[in-house]
């Protein structure tokens, strides 16, 4: 047996109730939080990262030295953090936030050198790393090639800030409107409401006054008696045409 459909219409009024628009608001305003810490997260990530690249190209340090071990395992940590989170506060974003995001700082690969590292990138998606003299592979960071995609990174960010904050913009207003088209109606409710109970008691009241007195001696009293002396003539007319049978 098929199931029947909801009404679009129905569906509609139910969603652009007050009470379903706060809900919505809620859990866009927890959106906003949730990026809130997410770039809180990142921001620790980006700083953690400056800190071990500078340190790499100051003290002429390969990317793994052993110096450098904790400070990757702590910049791991926060990256896998901020993967955990992505899926709620940024289900539509893109490189190179996408590839931070993604890419493992512990693992070399030419994901993470095409964020940190001296190279160069084909047309079709390949990292060429720079070599030496005598053929070997130079894998050398760059903090500014790293602050770059930061920086391209941060107006993804950016970009999903601004979605939240129209959506939520958008619910307040509904919300708004909603309840003061919900106030209007209720405020005629009452009217009627009123003007129902009220009109008895004013004919009551009127009734009782001198002047309904009279209206109703005029009016609905005589037209009373009019209608007994009707039906008793009609009474007598009948016995009477039986008596003649």
């Amino acid at each position: 047996m098929e199931r029947p459909r909801p009404d679009p219409s129905k569906i509609l009024v139910q969603r652009l109730e007050p009470a379903n628009l706060r809900i919505q608001l809620r859990l866009a305003e927890n959106l906003v939080s949730g990026l809130d810490e997410f770039e809180r997260e990142w921001n620790k990530f980006v700083e953690a990262m400056k800190e071990i690249i500078t340190r790499c190209e100051q003290e002429d340090l390969y990317l793994y030295h052993l110096q450098l071990d904790r400070l990757l395992r702590d910049v791991e940590a926060i990256r896998l953090d901020l993967a955990s989170r992505q899926h709620i506060v940024l289900p539509d974003y893109r490189d190179p936030l996408a590839k931070f995001v993604r890419t493992s700082v512990r693992t070399p690969s030419d994901a993470l050198w095409s964020l940190i590292g001296l190279s160069q990138i084909l047309a079709d998606g390949r990292v060429i790393v720079p070599m030496d003299d005598e053929g070997h592979q130079v894998y050398n960071v760059s903090l500014k090639n790293f602050e770059i995609n930061v920086d391209e990174a941060r107006g993804e960010i950016a970009r999903r800030r601004r979605t939240l904050n129209e959506e939520v913009s958008r619910l307040k207003i509904m919300i708004e409107e909603s309840e003061r088209a919900q106030a209007e109606a209720h405020q005629l409710e009452l009217r009627s409401v009123r003007s129902v109970k009220v009109m008895p008691l004013i004919w009551a009241r009127f009734k009782e006054s001198p002047v309904g007195n009279v209206v109703w001696w005029l009016g609905e009293d005589p037209l009373k008696k009019l209608l007994v002396a009707l039906f008793a003539a009609g009474a007598v007319a009948l016995v009477k045409w039986l008596v003649s049978r």
